[in-house]
């Protein structure tokens, strides 16, 4: 009898008690649901914003001050280079252009220049001579073989 009685106790016992344990269920259920949504769109956001959604490890915090000190260091260096360059003006007179035609005048101008800054013999105009008809063997075959040159 006390075994039929053991039983019947756990019987009442679960009718009783089943009610409670599935509303626990229930609300722990939504509570699963809403804390997944919350931490998905809470995600999502930290994505986007470029933040890791798990925050940052301690590692994390010191690699990035190691970074953050060597850039400092790094752009200091740079601003005292930047400094040392403005003081050292450079009055270049030559410019670069990918479709640059130079002149015989321009290259005699620019040699000119350059003979001047390092005191060396300057170009003149007898450096470049020019070729005339009168010249030229060709010219002067071609019209004594009967050729005319308005042709």
């Amino acid at each position: 009898m006390t075994g039929f009685l053991k039983t019947f106790g756990k019987g009442v016992l679960y009718v009783v008690l089943l009610p409670f344990i599935i509303a626990f269920i229930a609300i722990y259920m939504v509570y699963l649901l809403i804390t997944f949504f919350v931490m998905l769109f809470n995600n999502i956001i930290m994505f986007f914003m470029g933040k890791s959604p798990l925050g940052d490890l301690k590692e994390d915090k010191e690699a990035k001050n190691i970074i953050e000190a060597k850039e400092k260091a790094f752009n200091e260096n740079q601003d005292k280079q930047n400094q040392i360059n403005q003081n050292t003006t450079n009055n270049s007179t030559i410019t670069y252009n990918q479709n640059l035609y130079v002149s015989p005048n321009d290259l005699m101008e620019f040699f000119n220049q350059q003979a001047n800054k390092n005191n060396q013999r300057v170009l003149d105009n007898q450096s470049f001579p020019e070729i005339t008809k009168e010249d030229d063997p060709l010219f002067l075959e071609s019209t004594k073989e009967g050729g005319n040159d308005n042709e």
